[in-house]
């Protein structure tokens, strides 16, 4: 249940009608920030709100200091147009139509405010923004609390602006957490004041914008940038560490660890060894030689004919004995539990020994991976070459 209160008026899903619902599609992780889902809901009062949530990389993404994003909710109201355009965005002619009949049975009632006071409201936020605009194309690298007190708006309306401008792509905020630059992109933000009116209306909730070729170009790019001098780091050492990386790329840490995670997603970089003296490993670089690991137990005699072919120094191969160590234990039983592979060896076996591909292929045979299995060797074995 989620509730909110914006200009006097109550919005909460408990106790509105659901409508529609939108999402990407996408399951949630921990390494995902793209993901979103979104709810169409109905006030008894016929009035209408959408309640969404999502990732850092979406409009729900929340600032909790100067280079710290997190993933975040929000309530934001529509009027009868929005919510036509809302639908005709992410539903098909049927959704839509179906959307805007329920909109024909049951019309959106107008907020009462006094015209008069919404304009001076929102002629006031033009006002606001438009001297943080002008001072930050003067000033990129002035902070906010400086901002403040050259502009004359307070510190948390400089702020709540602030994150307006980030989150609408008004703005690109580039650098550390000590010391940032503020890049505006031209024509990105409307502030007249039919558009202040809307953004007052919905507080720090900003609806989706229309990012031209020149600023999509812009945001890719600073991306695209800070992620090869990531790759460069680890080209040129493999042992460095994420404190040094983000010193490097010029980012936060935060920041550093999502975007390694999404190399690893990737399958673009591997991580091996220990958390303190372990190795970043640029997959392209080692594309020739693939590095298997192999799950076994030295008390096993499967495990054991085929760790005696291991060459010393070969790289080729990565052996793991899951009985020395707890953590080794839990790898691999987590990939017992997820891999269907195993399906066949769960009543009558371990599983072991296995071997993993470096892109995630998984298989029970040594003869797959250019070894000879106990059998061949004369050991003890099963038939079926699955092991313990």
């Amino acid at each position: 249940m989620a509730k909110d209160n914006i200009n006097g008026i109550a919005y909460n899903t408990k106790t509105a009608e659901v409508i529609a619902r939108n999402g990407s599609g996408r399951e949630v992780s921990h390494s995902d920030e793209r993901w979103y889902n979104e709810t169409l809901y109905r006030k008894k009062s016929g009035e209408f709100f959408l309640y969404g949530s999502g990732g850092i990389f979406t409009k729900y993404a929340k600032q909790i200091d100067e280079n710290t994003w997190e993933r975040s909710e929000a309530i934001l109201p529509l009027t009868e147009d929005e919510v036509k355009q809302w639908a005709m965005n992410n539903f098909d002619d049927n959704g839509y139509k179906n959307i805007c009949q329920k909109i024909a049975k049951k019309p959106v009632k107008m907020r009462k405010k006094d015209s008069a006071e919404k304009k001076t409201v929102a002629t006031s936020q033009d006002v606001r923004i438009e001297k943080i605009l002008d001072t930050l194309r003067k000033q990129p690298d002035i902070t906010q609390r400086a901002l403040a007190k050259n502009t004359g708006v307070s510190l948390p309306k400089v702020n709540a602006i602030m994150q307006q401008l980030v989150r609408e792509r008004a703005v690109i905020r580039e650098g550390t957490s000590h010391k940032c630059r503020y890049i505006v992109l031209e024509g990105k933000l409307q502030t007249d004041s039919e558009s202040a009116a809307s953004a007052v209306k919905k507080r720090h909730v900003v609806e989706k914008v229309n990012i031209d070729k020149a600023a999509k170009d812009t945001l890719s790019g600073s991306y695209n940038d800070v992620t090869q001098r990531i790759i460069d780091c680890i080209r040129k050492d493999p042992s460095v560490t994420q404190s040094q990386l983000a010193e490097a790329a010029g980012i936060g840490r935060a920041s550093v660890i999502k975007i390694l995670n999404r190399l690893r997603d990737d399958k673009k970089i591997l991580r091996t060894g220990s958390r303190k003296n372990g190795k970043w490993i640029w997959v392209d670089d080692i594309a020739d030689h693939e590095c298997i690991t192999i799950y076994g137990m030295d008390s096993c005699p499967d495990c054991k004919a085929v760790k005696m072919q291991l060459k010393p120094n070969d790289d080729r191969f990565r052996y793991v004995d899951i009985g020395a160590d707890v953590k080794y234990m839990k790898e691999f039983l987590r990939l017992r539990d997820t891999n269907p592979v195993f399906d066949s060896v769960k009543n009558h076996g371990i599983g072991i020994p296995c071997f993993v591909h470096q892109d995630g292929r998984v298989t029970l045979k040594p003869e797959d991976v250019g070894l000879i299995s106990g059998e061949a060797q004369g050991k003890a074995c099963r038939i079926d070459g699955s092991g313990c």
